[in-house]
């Protein structure tokens, strides 16, 4: 996995992780919870929870890493997958409200130098 931010309109959103295949998707979910860490993850049919000691908040992306819903899930839960969406960042509870991302915006992840 690569290590970098996770930016939102230019500004850092948080330290992140990149390249986390789909076996690697429920560590990456444990990841972020447990590391204050947004992890951009592939995804195909759903995003679960399951293990996981806290809500965490997750951005669905599309192709062009336009922002297409964000929402926050619970422990122990499972949400499917739109069309059109092939990743997904699970990121600490809050940080999209925060930060404000929603709906139509971009995120990028940019390595570390």
């Amino acid at each position: 996995m690569r290590e970098g931010w996770l930016l939102h309109e230019g500004d850092v959103v948080a330290s992140a992780l990149e390249g986390a295949g789909w076996a690697g998707g429920m560590r990456a979910v444990h990841d972020a919870v447990d590391h204050e860490l947004a992890v951009v993850v592939p995804l195909r049919f759903f995003v679960a929870t399951w293990g996981a000691p806290r809500p965490v908040d997750v951005a669905l992306l599309d192709e062009s890493s336009q922002v297409k819903g964000v929402f926050t899930l619970r422990p122990w839960r499972i949400a499917r997958i739109p069309r059109g969406v092939v990743h997904g960042v699970i990121a600490p509870f809050g940080v999209f409200e925060r930060t404000k991302v929603m709906p139509g915006d971009h995120l990028e992840f940019r390595p570390a130098a």
